[in-house]
């Protein structure tokens, strides 16, 4: 996971509690996007955890991996998030856990190759997920989820009709499971205007963009990196559509969140 020895109870004893209260704030601060703040409390759950002679399960040890890769890749540290995805498919390979558990793992494994530029490893596990989904029932959302992973695999590898097959059925997916005001309908219509911008129609990227930023922020509050990124690509969609004026203010509003947040975490 992080660093260390998972499995290690040589030290002196301490609280299970205080293990699973660090990993709880983790999950909480991954979710509100202080990832600093979550990568943290998981340092210290695992500190905790190699100086604990309490009983941990398969489980536990697996969602730690699980939520330390997903902060890792939001932090960019994308060797360690492969690292840890990898120990959570090893952890989740039991047979008492569901096939959604390692496929959840899997989907955010090849998020990390995209990001690492490792397309093909991406392309090929994203669809293998999607494979997989498709068997299983309830995992609709997730199915959505893994079609927004290989478009944007296939925006980056310039495969634009295929990327826009796999938004639409992502989409469709997500307006019959949460509908159109939902969080992940809204997150993939920023994948659709990312699509939209690699074809140069930015006019519709910019509409499309707004759009989901009206979606998502409410969602997820006025401080949430994800909104800062939306605002980001909105003031340079403004300027490259001759909005002078909207682009400093959409730029203006993103600096300020990137300020909160830079402050908040010191």
């Amino acid at each position: 996971m992080i660093t260390g020895n998972l499995f290690s109870s040589s030290s002196p004893p301490t609280s299970v509690r205080n293990v699973r209260d660090h990993v709880a704030v983790a999950r909480m601060a991954l979710g509100q996007g202080d990832y600093h703040a979550s990568l943290r409390n998981l340092n210290c759950a695992l500190y905790h955890l190699e100086n604990c002679k309490g009983d941990f399960s398969t489980g536990e040890l697996a969602e730690m991996e699980h939520l330390a890769g997903k902060v890792y890749i939001q932090l960019r540290m994308y060797k360690e998030a492969e690292r840890a995805l990898q120990n959570a498919i090893n952890l989740h390979c039991g047979p008492e856990f569901s096939a959604i558990d390692v496929i959840a793992d899997s989907r955010h494994l090849a998020e990390c190759f995209r990001l690492s530029h490792k397309l093909e490893e991406a392309e090929t596990l994203y669809k293998q997920c999607v494979a997989d989904l498709k068997k299983l029932k309830g995992a609709e959302v997730q199915l959505g989820k893994a079609y927004m992973g290989i478009a944007q695999v296939l925006i980056d590898a310039k495969k634009p009709q295929e990327a826009d097959d796999a938004i639409r059925s992502a989409l469709n997916i997500f307006e019959f499971n949460g509908g159109i005001k939902g969080y992940w309908y809204g997150r993939c219509l920023m994948t659709l205007a990312r699509l939209r911008f690699s074809q140069g129609n930015l006019s519709a990227a910019e509409d499309i963009l707004s759009h989901a930023l009206e979606i998502i922020q409410p969602l997820i509050g006025p401080q949430h990196p994800l909104r800062a990124r939306a605002l980001r690509a909105l003031s340079d969609l403004s300027v490259r559509n001759g909005k002078t004026q909207d682009c400093q203010d959409f730029l203006s509003r993103a600096q300020a969140i990137e300020n909160f947040l830079k402050d908040h975490d010191r």
